[in-house]
């Protein structure tokens, strides 16, 4: 699961920019281990942009680069996290397209595993307002809009109360 992003406007010095990342979600998890968290599956060889080179490139602030918790759906095995990215305008009129997956249906826990999260993203406006946004959108935004999205996790395997296998865990995922 994936969800694309791209930015384009006018930098504050009125130079044309077009910016876009591919933000991962987490991977299922299977019969023998945990899924991994935010990893880009369906789209081979892409990597996140470093927040650095994003603000170099794009009047944004990345606010937030994290692994979303609680994401993953649980099981004796649990899906991978996705994660949480968070963007603010730096000027007026950023356009962004909005390409994502997974909001409405995500996919079955396997042998007694849960569902994960489903993706959520939201523009949250200078003036308060909130406003959801569907998988696939393209919006406007304006100096301190920000952009929030969260990706979803992978599906859990097995039952949560079978913990076989499983040592001392942190947040419900094992550490070792």
């Amino acid at each position: 699961m994936s969800l694309i992003l791209a930015f384009s406007g006018r930098d504050i010095s009125g130079r044309p920019f077009v910016v876009s990342e591919i933000i991962a979600g987490g991977a299922g998890a299977t019969a023998s281990s945990d899924g991994s968290d935010a990893i880009s599956g369906d789209i081979g060889n892409a990597m996140n942009m470093p927040a650095e080179a994003m603000e170099m490139a794009a009047p944004l602030r990345v606010r937030e680069l994290s692994l979303r918790d609680n994401s993953g759906g649980r099981g004796r095995h649990n899906g991978g996290r996705g994660c949480c990215r968070e963007y603010e305008a730096l000027t007026d009129n950023i356009r962004v397209s909005h390409r994502g997956e997974r909001f409405d249906v995500v996919p079955a826990g396997v042998a007694g595993g849960s569902s994960p999260q489903p993706s959520t993203s939201m523009v949250l406006r200078v003036g308060g307002t909130i406003e959801r946004l569907n998988s696939k959108a393209i919006l406007t935004l304006q100096r301190g809009d920000r952009l929030r999205v969260e990706t979803t996790g992978g599906a859990g395997f097995g039952s949560p109360a079978d913990d076989s296998g499983h040592g001392p865990t942190l947040r419900g995922r094992p550490l070792f």
